[in-house]
């Protein structure tokens, strides 16, 4: 009984991060950090409740805009790109995909680049669109440069290897496995 009690309360509960991510939302900041607030909140709800998950990205964006900020806009928009695609609406996720673009050809922000490049990489590799991912991949990698952030270039490279992979490279797909391998360690 106790078992079983513990099992439902831990279904019907808020995680203590959600519970204090929402107390740090309250605030109502309008910087960066509310920004950040709503992107990890819109990531905690994002397997568990995608409508949830979407209205904080909505905000996010919101936000984003009054603050002129095209790399916290890109990355809401990279959100739903990724929940748009996980429902099965291709179509509203290639939307999102067309917004990150516009952003990414202003040349603004580096960081927007970046992401739209790999959101794209990875829009089309789960699709099962390989080489059309790649191109996108080998971009992002390209603007993160050689002496970027190490973690951002290995998980690049592990992108860049899990389509190889996919593939059936497989000789190519471990070299950049362990490039990765590499620069996470």
């Amino acid at each position: 009984l106790v078992t079983l009690m513990f099992i439902i309360n831990m279904g019907y509960a808020q995680s203590p991060l959600i519970d204090s991510l929402q107390k740090v939302l309250a605030r109502h900041t309008r910087d960066t950090n509310e920004i950040k607030t709503l992107e990890h909140l819109g990531s905690e709800f994002m397997r568990k409740d995608t409508d949830k998950a979407m209205s904080y990205a909505y905000q996010h964006i919101a936000l984003a805009k009054a603050l002129s900020t095209d790399f916290w806009l890109s990355y809401a928009y990279s959100g739903l790109v990724a929940m748009h695609q996980n429902a099965g609406n291709t179509d509203s996720a290639q939307f999102y995909l067309n917004l990150m673009e516009t952003l990414a050809k202003r040349k603004t922000d580096k960081k927007a680049e970046v992401n739209y490049a790999n959101t794209a990489g990875l829009f089309y590799k789960t699709q099962g669109k390989y080489k059309e991912a790649l191109p996108y991949l080998f971009e992002a990698l390209r603007l993160t440069g050689p002496t970027g952030n190490k973690t951002n270039r290995a998980g690049q490279m592990l992108n860049i290897g899990n389509t190889y992979f996919s593939m059936g490279d497989l000789k190519t797909a471990a070299d950049y496995h362990l490039k990765s391998l590499t620069l996470f360690e």
